[in-house]
């Protein structure tokens, strides 16, 4: 199993919304991150040089 880090999931809008609605319930929270994770079942491990192309071809096909 490959597990790739993506692209961040909420935007400035969103995270300073959600901080907002934190703040009048006092809540301690002062930054809020969350991202995408892709998980890849392979039938054979990569080596790696496969894995790095295969990598950045993934990458590739998100954008």
């Amino acid at each position: 199993m490959e597990i790739l880090r993506g692209s961040p999931a909420l935007s400035t809008f969103r995270i300073t919304k959600l901080l907002s609605l934190c703040q009048p319930k006092q809540l301690p929270v002062i930054d809020i991150y969350a991202e995408y994770v892709h998980f890849v079942e392979l039938v054979a491990s990569l080596n790696p040089d496969d894995q790095k192309n295969w990598v950045n071809c993934f990458i590739m096909a998100l954008h």
